[in-house]
């Protein structure tokens, strides 16, 4: 039996990330975003 738990759909929150890759890893972190960012586009609730 499994219980379900009510969720609050109109509720939201929002998460603030920091990026900064070491000097000699930029390059690979920028490409690491280009795959990234049109994923994390895709997903719900995405806000930009």
């Amino acid at each position: 039996m499994s219980a379900s738990i009510p969720i609050e759909i109109e509720s939201a929150v929002t998460t603030i990330i920091v990026q900064r890759p070491y000097k000699n890893q930029v390059q690979a972190y920028e490409n690491w975003l280009q795959e990234m960012v049109p994923l994390a586009q895709g997903s719900a609730g995405h806000r930009g």
